[in-house]
């Protein structure tokens, strides 16, 4: 199955949540899903911030968007 896992907080920000959604995609991985994740980029001077280990991986595709452009995306989903 194709999974696209959409997530408002970067993956490589270490709080409990990441890590439940990172225990989410390596699950859908060891049952042999492709996962596609969209989220924006981290701030890699963020206190929380890790490297991300699942990022090494060849079944993850990762898109990210920019901070800067999540205003347009807010506005495209008001209207």
């Amino acid at each position: 199955m194709n999974i696209l896992f959409v997530t408002a907080r970067p993956l490589e920000i270490n709080t409990s949540s990441t890590i439940r959604n990172r225990a989410y995609i390596n699950g859908f991985l060891q049952l042999g899903h492709k996962v596609v994740i969209l989220s924006i980029d981290a701030d890699t001077n963020h206190n929380h911030f890790e490297k991300l280990d699942i990022a090494l991986k060849k079944e993850i595709k990762q898109i990210k968007i920019s901070q800067g452009n999540m205003g347009k995306i807010k506005s495209v989903a008001r209207s």
